[in-house]
């Protein structure tokens, strides 16, 4: 084909994907040839581990944070909210619990927040995961999960 260009090509980009499509069906993507297919793919992979890299990112933020209420124990925060007894293990457990179950200012306001936030947070370990999978390949995709 004298029309053959890379799926991967930046240089010459087309949203459309060579939308010359005689049947109508949609866009349809360049003929790759056997011999490129290895090198092609290759781009593709390391173009898609670049874009969902920042599922990284989040999961370390995620994990600042169920260690930053410890860290602000240390700064006076029960004092702050003027907490007593075993209130600030209990704030410390109830996140768990909503990640059990689902997966911040005044003592019963945290309780409730951090609640929501094990409900909100819950649903990033599976939703990553199902993302991963729809972009790679089975063989691909065990080192891609094991690295998140």
């Amino acid at each position: 084909m004298s029309d053959y260009r890379p799926l991967l090509d930046a240089s010459n980009y087309n949203p459309h994907y060579d939308a010359s499509s005689d049947n109508g069906d949609g866009p349809t993507l360049p003929y790759i040839h056997e011999e490129n297919r290895p090198m092609v793919e290759k781009r593709l992979l390391r173009k898609l581990d670049l874009r969902v890299a920042f599922l990284v990112l989040i999961y370390i933020i995620n994990c600042m944070d169920r260690n930053n209420v410890a860290a602000a124990r240390l700064r006076g925060l029960e004092e702050d909210l003027n907490m007593t007894g075993n209130q600030f293990n209990t704030l410390i457990s109830v996140l768990y619990l909503g990640y059990v179950i689902m997966e911040v200012p005044s003592y019963h306001t945290i309780l409730i927040l951090r609640f929501c936030l094990g409900f909100v947070e819950a649903a990033f370990f599976p939703g990553a995961v199902f993302l991963l999978s729809r972009w790679y390949k089975r063989d691909e995709l065990g080192l891609r999960t094991a690295l998140l």
